[in-house]
């Protein structure tokens, strides 16, 4: 049953028909229940006005003090904005902005009936240069145990450059109000910056430590050169993005991927273990990486710096983040590349390589889903970062491969590729961050599609031919994946925005990627 199973879905993944048919399904029924989750929740497809005046704060419940002072602060809408990420270098004095301004008005006097609200009348008046000092006699002359009096204050202060002052300030609302994290995160940011000589007893404390997440804590510590708590907090960082919600897309988008690759050999046990070890070792590898970044940008202060000259950009890109990539998801690849080398089989060294570049992209996509920049994301990793990680490492994967297979002969290939690999990848960043290369990001699809054909293009003389046939094809494969994950993340975002909106998204999103998809079914079309 299950042979005769395999067979119907090989013969299906070949039929352009049922491809077709399939994939228009999935979009009809996706965008139904998207139109449906749009208007449950509120939003109708025919309104203008798609953000009206509070929800453009970000507060879901307007008796919310916290987010409404939140807003005032950082004059951004709060759902963009992850709360603990929060502190007093991102407060933001008032520019033109009339209608945040009206909105904000508006919710405070609608809260009139809170003790609160007197406060931060002062407070918000303060934010203004000329009226700051007034702010401040008019503050300190409140009662002292009133929740934010001291964090106003604290906030103030800091806008007049008298930091000292203001982490004083904020250290008192801390004893009087512990769960107030934002305090807790100023208190740390200042009196590391100010080099308060409390810092550091400020990091024995349970309060101040859980102020903080994993990666802030990376840092800190680097610039402590404590390289013991670095290392330990690399594993709590990369176990915190391992039990994150994020892990459901990044799973998605690596299987397809899995899967594809797969398809290219006769899957056996000992391929299967050996696949899910290569995917394994990525992941460590991309722990590694964070780790090193740490102590490259930290100790010795190789960081990225749109200040420098564009030569020393380059250097950065190529140097600081292609050598340092592409090296530890080698290194990865060592113990397995032996393993192939004695079977003299290049075949398994490309996917196996693949595999581990595969383990890195899936860590790498997890953080960026976790920062929630664009609801439209997974789809450009499948076709983008994922392809260049798993494509760059498969190609430099079977030149060491083959570098041990006949005892170090042709060593002198095996660099030439790493370095080709090592520069591809630099420069493929560099043409996405550089303001030099602005101009050129469009082509950012090409050169995926040109790391894409060097490794499936020997990986495609080297597949397994028997029962070539009978295994599911990679077209259909890519196909079905591809649509169903936009589907996906089409019926996710529709209860956040009017169905038009999330459609037409949709639709530019996909739009987008259709050249460099194209590009991949031209290499699996006749698999």
């Amino acid at each position: 049953m299950n042979r005769s199973l395999h067979r119907r879905a090989a013969e299906l993944s070949r039929d352009r028909n049922f491809l077709i048919r399939a994939s228009l399904l999935m979009v009809g029924v996706s965008a139904t229940i998207a139109l449906l989750l749009s208007f449950s929740a509120g939003n109708s497809p025919k309104t203008d006005k798609f953000h009206p005046v509070t929800p453009s704060l970000g507060v879901e419940d307007p008796s919310s003090l916290e987010q409404l002072i939140s807003f005032f602060r950082f004059r951004e809408d709060y759902f963009r904005i992850h709360p603990r990420l929060l502190d007093c270098r991102y407060l933001s004095e008032p520019g033109d902005e009339p209608k945040k301004q009206k909105a904000f008005d508006e919710l405070l006097e609608s809260l009139t009936s809170q003790e609160d609200v007197p406060l931060i009348e002062i407070w918000s008046v303060g934010f203004k240069p000329s009226l700051r000092s007034d702010s401040i006699e008019r503050l300190q002359a409140a009662d002292p145990s009133l929740r934010y009096r001291n964090e106003f204050l604290g906030d103030l202060h800091y806008l007049s450059d008298k930091r000292k002052e203001a982490l004083e300030f904020y250290l008192t609302e801390v004893e009087n109000f512990p769960d107030s994290l934002y305090s807790r995160r100023s208190v740390l940011y200042i009196s590391r910056w100010t080099e308060d000589h409390r810092f550091q007893e400020f990091l024995q404390q349970p309060e101040f430590l859980d102020a903080l997440r994993p990666y802030e804590l990376l840092n800190t510590y680097a610039d402590l050169k404590d390289f013991a708590n670095v290392a330990r907090l690399t594993l709590a960082a990369e176990w915190t993005r391992l039990t994150s919600i994020s892990l459901i897309p990044g799973l998605f988008v690596a299987a397809i991927w899995f899967c594809i690759l797969a398809t290219f050999w006769t899957w056996t046990r000992t391929r299967a273990v050996a696949a899910l070890i290569a995917f394994t070792l990525g992941i460590v590898s991309a722990g590694l990486t964070l780790f090193c970044a740490v102590i490259q940008e930290r100790t010795f202060g190789f960081v990225e710096n749109s200040s420098d000259t564009p030569l020393n950009q380059v250097i950065y890109w190529i140097a600081g983040v292609g050598l340092r990539e592409e090296t530890l998801k080698l290194l990865c690849f060592v113990p397995i590349a032996f393993w192939t080398a004695k079977r003299k089989s290049d075949i398994e060294a490309l996917i196996l390589a693949a595999m581990v570049g595969l383990g890195f992209a899936f860590q790498e996509n997890i953080g960026y889903f976790d920062r929630g920049l664009d609801d439209y994301l997974p789809f450009s990793r499948l076709l983008k970062p994922s392809v260049l990680h798993f494509s760059l490492t498969g190609i430099a994967g079977l030149y060491l491969h083959r570098m041990l297979a006949y005892r170090m002969r042709g060593w002198e290939n095996f660099l030439f590729a790493f370095i080709a690999v090592v520069f591809a990848h630099g420069f493929y960043d560099a043409v996405l961050t550089m303001q030099l290369f602005a101009s050129y990001e469009v082509l950012s699809p090409i050169f995926i599609a040109l790391f894409a054909y060097q490794f499936f293009d020997p990986l495609r003389l080297q597949m397994d031919q028997n029962g070539l046939k009978k295994r599911v094809s990679p077209l259909g494969i890519f196909i079905l994946g591809c649509v169903a994950l936009t589907c996906i993340v089409l019926i996710g975002t529709s209860p956040n925005q009017p169905f038009n909106h999330s459609l037409g998204n949709f639709a530019v999103s996909v739009a987008s990627m259709v050249p460099l998809a194209f590009a991949f079914i031209s290499r699996f079309r006749d698999l």
